[in-house]
C-alpha cells in the first residue's frame, strides 16, 4: 500500500458518509470507488489493518463476484459501477505527469498545477497528491516503487500504481480559481481532511 492506514480510514469515512462507498471483488482483487477517487488492491496483499477500516467503516465485505454501494443507511447491490479495471487502466496509462512548483489559490483552496509530458495541463487538489506515500510501501512483502503520477488519452483522472495496488484521483483541467466549480471546492473540503492526520502514526 501507498497511502497512509490513517488517510485510507479517513478517505472511507468521507466517501462512505458523503457519496457512499462503491465496493466489488473478483477473484484477484478488489476495488473501492468513493467518489473523486478509487482504488484497485490485490486481495491477498491487503494489510489486515487496511482490511479491518474497510469493515470498520462499512461492515461488510462483498463475496467474489458481487458489487455492492455501502452508504451510511444502507448496503445495496450494485451493478455497473466497477473499479475492477482500474489497475489495467493505469497500467496502460502512457503519459508521465510532472508536479510543478505551481500552486493556485481559488477561494482559499490549493491546487497544484500538473504538467504531462504531452504538454498537456491539469490541476489536482494539494491534499489528494499528498495522499501518495512511497514510505508506507511494504519493501520486505515485495511491493514495488510506485509509478506515477500518470495519465491516459481521455481520462480525467491520473493513476498511481505498484504491483499491489492501483489509484486514481480525478483531474481538473482548469482550477477552481478559473471555472468556480462548487462541487470542486466541496471535494476540497472533503480533501482537506484528508490532509490532516499528521498527528497520527
Amino acid at each position: 500500500m501507498f497511502i497512509k492506514a490513517s488517510v485510507f480510514e479517513r478517505m472511507l469515512k468521507t466517501a462512505w458518509n458523503k457519496y457512499g462507498l462503491h465496493i466489488q471483488r473478483d477473484d484477484e482483487a478488489i476495488g473501492i470507488s468513493g467518489g473523486y477517487w478509487a482504488v484497485w488492491i490485490k486481495y491477498e496483499e491487503i494489510p489486515k489493518e487496511y482490511l479491518g477500516s474497510i469493515i470498520k467503516v462499512t461492515g461488510y465485505i462483498p463475496e467474489i463476484g458481487e458489487e455492492v454501494l455501502c452508504t451510511s443507511d444502507s448496503i445495496q447491490q450494485e451493478v455497473g459501477c466497477s473499479s475492477l479495471d482500474l489497475m489495467d487502466r493505469a497500467m496502460k496509462a502512457e503519459t508521465k505527469v510532472i508536479p510543478t512548483n505551481v500552486i493556485i489559490i481559488g477561494c482559499g483552496i490549493p491546487f497544484r498545477m500538473m504538467v504531462g509530458a504531452d504538454n498537456s495541463v491539469g490541476s489536482i487538489y494539494e491534499p489528494a497528491l499528498q495522499s501518495v506515500d512511497a514510505s508506507q510501501i511494504d519493501r520486505k512483502a515485495g511491493h514495488t516503487s510506485i509509478t506515477g503520477p500518470v495519465k491516459g488519452p481521455r481520462e480525467n483522472k491520473f493513476f498511481w500504481y505498484n504491483n499491489v495496488m492501483a489509484l486514481s484521483i480525478r483531474t481538473n483541467d482548469t482550477p477552481p480559481a478559473i471555472d468556480d466549480d462548487v462541487e470542486a471546492i466541496g471535494d476540497y473540503l472533503l480533501e482537506r481532511e484528508l490532509g490532516n492526520d499528521d498527528s497520527e502514526s
